[in-house]
């Protein structure tokens, strides 16, 4: 899969792939795909991960949230926050560990 930038994707149910958002066009189902689709996010290793449903693990430094973990097929995907003082500055893509 060619490198995107992180963002949102709906994965077709079947297959796993993304389901390109031109397929939307006139409503109705993507690509004639029926039933749910999976909605996730482009991790580090182009995995697009369905990071919504999961559960997630939460790390802190005293009070401050450091970063937010999810397990998907076996593999710990983490995003984490930077701070500039107390000021949350940044939030990483999803990486996988």
């Amino acid at each position: 899969m060619p490198l995107r930038e992180q963002g949102v994707f709906i994965l077709d149910p079947e297959t796993g792939d993304p389901v390109d958002p031109a397929d939307f066009g006139g409503g109705g189902a993507p690509g004639g795909i029926t039933g749910a689709v999976q909605i996730g996010v482009l991790a580090s290793d182009d995995v697009v991960v369905p990071v919504d449903s999961l559960p997630q693990t939460m790390g802190y430094t005293g009070d401050r949230l450091d970063y937010t973990e999810v397990t998907f097929d076996g593999v710990t995907y983490r995003q984490t926050l930077t701070y500039t003082g107390a000021n949350l500055t940044g939030v990483s893509e999803w990486v996988a560990q």
